[in-house]
């Protein structure tokens, strides 16, 4: 395993040489690191600062070798040595507080607050923000890259109208799909909603008023977001509960990831799989986030099984995955249990290899129908685009390998139809030949 190793010196604290007691390693963002001893910050440097930039003193005068080593795990976990010892910590949490300048009011009960959770607090008001002075430096680009590089953001709605939070924050929280928290002063909600009910936009003089009933419609009645109200005095108690839900909801995630990797250590052995089991391979199964590599072995677990449902199968048809889509239309006579088939479910899989720009679609399509029901194969087949060579020779070898049941079934006729169509040349030889032999046969 390769690594990639930054060195540095660090001061110890107090008014001798001596060695420090082991430090606090805090980190503020995934790109930076804070040393601290007591609650004394000794050094703080980023991640991408180069190897053997100069030797940094910050208090005192004896100086100790500080290493850290990035793995290549993909979870991002640090290692850290110092003076020889080894350390493990995760990237803190850091909460951005968005509003416009009166959120002042409430920017004391929020630093509380997000320490209490061992977050860090993001405002600009206090100065926290990822800026880059350039001939092309925005405020609007400041506050784009600080949301992006934030793990929560809570917009709060005082009494004025912030622009670079509502035209800048919200759309990049949104296109971020970063989780993110709406708070409204209890006041001016209010007020809104006694404006909504009574008066036109129009008849609303105040700037301010008619900028924020115009964000907090847009907010509700438009984008059907939730925003919690809150009076002033209950700010910490709201913030604290909200926050927990959105804490609550990424544990959610984190344990059906776990369950998902302990799910996927049992696939191998889908006999032994229980019918709970079952289920959230079928989940694991149709997930187009999920490794692809994961997924096929939950498609086999139900295979082996016979334990796909018809929405199972209909998900997996469905799914933007190029090769889970194409693993399954190869393995779709295992995959598909009813019996008889259903002729509307053949049609889909036409209408689905219609609308691909994957050759490879209707190629494997061709013989997965004729495996589950040659019958409704050929009829849905008169359906599907002949264009492409390759998917008029499968329906040839098809039929030609289904020659035996097609006459004891007497679906001679319908077979006589699509051999037609494989023909678009006067050529002799291969499959052609083949094609216009068996034709004379069922003639």
């Amino acid at each position: 395993m390769s690594h990639t190793l930054i060195e540095t010196r660090w001061a110890s604290l107090g008014q001798d040489a001596r060695r420090p007691s082991i430090p606090q390693v805090t980190p503020i963002t995934p790109e930076r690191v804070v040393l601290v001893v007591g609650d004394k910050t000794l050094l703080r440097f980023r991640y991408d600062d180069p190897p053997g930039f100069p030797e940094l003193i910050v208090r005192g005068r004896a100086t100790h070798e500080f290493r850290e080593r990035t793995t290549r795990r993909t979870e991002r976990t640090k290692i850290l040595y110092v003076s020889g010892k080894e350390w493990q910590y995760c990237p803190v949490l850091n909460i951005m507080l968005c509003g416009a300048s009166d959120t002042d009011d409430v920017l004391t009960a929020f630093t509380k607050v997000v320490t209490s959770f061992g977050a860090e607090p993001w405002t600009y008001l206090s100065g926290h923000l990822q800026y880059r002075n350039s001939a092309r430096a925005s405020w609007e680009g400041n506050s784009r890259r600080t949301v992006a590089e934030a793990d929560i953001c809570v917009f709060v709605i005082m009494r004025r109208y912030g622009t670079v939070t509502w035209t800048a924050e919200l759309s990049e929280a949104l296109d971020a799909g970063k989780p993110f928290i709406l708070l409204c002063l209890q006041s001016t909600y209010t007020e809104y909603l006694n404006l909504t009910r009574n008066v036109q936009m129009e008849a609303i003089s105040d700037p301010d008023k008619r900028s924020l009933l115009g964000l907090l419609t847009e907010l509700e009645s438009e984008r059907q977001l939730t925003i919690v109200p809150f009076d002033l005095s209950a700010f910490p108690d709201v913030l604290r509960r909200e926050t927990a839900r959105t804490f609550k909801v990424g544990i959610r995630h984190l344990t059906a990831r776990m369950q998902a990797e302990s799910l996927v250590a049992l696939l191998r052995g889908a006999a032994r799989l229980t019918n709970r089991q079952l289920a959230a391979a079928e989940a694991l199964a149709v997930d187009d986030f999920e490794d692809k590599r994961d997924r096929k072995l939950a498609i086999s677990a139900l295979i082996a099984r016979r334990a796909a449902s018809l929405d199972t199968v209909l998900a997996l048809l469905a799914s933007q995955e190029q090769g889970v889509l194409r693993y399954t239309i190869s393995n779709l006579g295992a995959l598909y249990g009813e019996r008889p088939a259903d002729q509307e479910f053949f049609n889909e899989c036409i209408t689905l290899a219609n609308s691909s720009d994957d050759v490879g679609i209707a190629r494997r399509l061709v013989p997965a129908l004729f495996s589950i029901d040659v019958g409704a194969a050929l009829e849905a087949l008169e359906n599907l685009d002949f264009t492409e060579i390759g998917t008029r020779r499968r329906v040839a070898q098809e039929l030609e390998g289904h020659e035996t049941q097609i006459r004891s079934d007497g679906l001679g006729p319908q077979a006589l139809v699509l051999l037609n169509r494989c023909l678009t040349s006067n050529a002799e030889g291969g499959w052609l030949g083949r094609c216009r032999a068996l034709m004379e046969r069922l003639g």
